[in-house]
């Protein structure tokens, strides 16, 4: 199953849906990731408690052990490294825009659906003379890279509210 989010990832997808059919007809595909394409691949919902089951401590340890190797064999050195973050909306009804309720973006109105999120701002605009801000409930994903090698040393993932400093 971590194979198949792997391949995910790769091709971009977004859905689950579309990962299940992209292996459904690239059979070679589901042959290589280790699926017995003689036998129906899974549906959907294994694809989904499989994710949810998954345990995030166990791919940290990954990272770090492959970061480790990394920087023995010299592909990352660590000289010139680089932070940045991008959001992650969190699925509720304060970040659509459509619909027009009093105060979604007060601390009082935290969201339900995920008690972990914070209420985050985004600059909308990257001129430094106009102040375009956007407002969001969700996470924030930071990421540590390698500049030479365009490789990520360290991710963290953090309420929206957190900088990235």
């Amino acid at each position: 199953m971590i194979c198949a989010f792997i391949v995910m990832k790769c091709e971009g997808f977004s859905r689950i849906t579309d990962l299940e059919n992209y292996l459904d007809n690239n059979r070679i595909v589901a042959h290589y990731y280790g699926f017995n394409i003689m036998e129906p691949l899974p549906p959907y919902w294994t694809y989904d408690r499989s994710l949810r089951q998954l345990d995030n401590s166990e791919l940290k340890s990954v990272m770090v052990d492959l970061v480790r190797q990394l920087y023995e064999l010299g592909i990352v050195d660590a000289s010139f490294v680089g932070l940045d973050s991008t959001l992650i909306m969190a699925n509720t009804k304060q970040n659509n825009p459509k619909p027009f309720v009093k105060n979604k973006f007060s601390n009082e109105a935290h969201p339900k659906c995920d008690s972990d999120c914070a209420l985050g701002v985004h600059s909308a605009s990257n001129q430094h003379n106009e102040r375009r801000y956007e407002f969001y409930w969700g996470h924030k994903s930071h990421v540590l890279v390698d500049y030479i090698s365009g490789l990520p040393l360290y991710k963290q993932t953090t309420p929206a509210n957190i900088m990235d400093s």
